[in-house]
């Protein structure tokens, strides 16, 4: 349906084209400046010129066909390429081509075990206690040292 209204469309902007460019065509080779226009009444008047109709035919005939080609041409378009699963429920189009942008690949899920590992974590480790602690006074040090390079005091208080 949407091929259609373009079609329709298309070919309504090739016939209003066709009839203003050959009207003013014919204008100028006939030296008759004055009359320039696209006035919708005076062009088609003017098809009656056995001169004006060949070349509103001529420009017709090239704009159809250069529907027909865009038409056709896309119609060769497939936009569509196999997909490849990464993770469960994430495709992404396969590669194409000879690698001329790129060959990076995934990982298969064979090889996850080989290549990552994971580490159960628990709140209750000591050593994890006391880096997360240091971590913490770190990032309050740094707060208080930007803050005291604009005029901030760690002691001063919005009452």
């Amino acid at each position: 349906m949407k091929r259609m209204i373009a079609v329709i469309v298309s070919f309504a902007a090739v016939c209003w084209l066709s009839l203003a460019g050959a009207y003013n065509l014919t204008c100028l080779l006939t030296a008759q400046k004055d009359l320039l226009g696209v006035n919708l009444p005076t062009m088609l008047a003017a098809l009656e010129n056995p001169d004006t109709m060949k070349f509103f035919l001529l420009l017709i005939a090239c704009g159809v066909l250069l529907i027909v080609a865009a038409l056709v041409s896309r119609a060769s378009i497939n936009y569509k390429s196999r997909m490849r699963e990464v993770v469960p429920d994430l495709s992404i189009p396969q590669a194409e081509g000879q690698g001329q942008y790129g060959t990076a690949k995934f990982l298969d899920s064979a090889k996850y075990g080989e290549v990552w590992s994971s580490v159960k974590v628990s709140d209750a480790d000591p050593t994890l206690r006391h880096l997360m602690r240091e971590s913490e006074e770190e990032a309050h040090d740094e707060s208080t040292k930007s803050a005291r390079g604009r005029g901030w005091r760690p002691d001063h208080r919005h009452e």
